[in-house]
């Protein structure tokens, strides 16, 4: 339960830190104009909470898990993403007035933004890993 209550913390806290720092970046690029109306903004918050938690409950698969790390990597990945598109179709991240190709455009950039997180977030955690292998190796000599 104590894990749970974490993921559920490192998730929305990394989904709304994203949310932000996207809102400010498109801030920038829109030259201070970058306007979110009719509740948009509450709806992304919330979202990027969402899809925030969509990721992190996912990953305590990898704490006491049997399974093959990379079937665990799929249900973790295929949660996430699966939460994500529904919550991008529901927020308004996927612009459905540009048809099906700006669809598909929408969902691939998801998607490889979603692996490369993992991926960072993984060669992150295995470089921690490393050290305190380091250090272990240090003690037992």
């Amino acid at each position: 339960m104590k894990d749970l209550f974490k993921h559920l913390f490192q998730g929305i806290s990394l989904g709304l830190t994203f949310f932000v720092s996207i809102s400010v970046l498109m801030d920038y690029i829109n030259n201070g104009t970058f306007l979110l109306e009719n509740w948009s903004f509450t709806k992304m918050a919330i979202g990027s909470a969402i899809v925030g938690i969509g990721f992190s409950v996912p990953a305590l698969i990898y704490k006491k898990s049997k399974l093959p790390y990379g079937l665990q990597v799929l249900i973790h990945l295929g949660i996430g993403c699966s939460v994500m598109l529904i919550t991008a179709f529901c927020v308004g991240w996927i612009p459905t007035s540009l048809g099906i190709k700006g669809i598909l455009i929408s969902i691939v950039i998801e998607i490889i933004s979603a692996f490369i997180i993992w991926f960072a977030f993984s060669f992150y955690y295995k470089q921690e890993a490393r050290k305190i292998n380091k250090q272990i190796d240090k003690l037992n000599l």
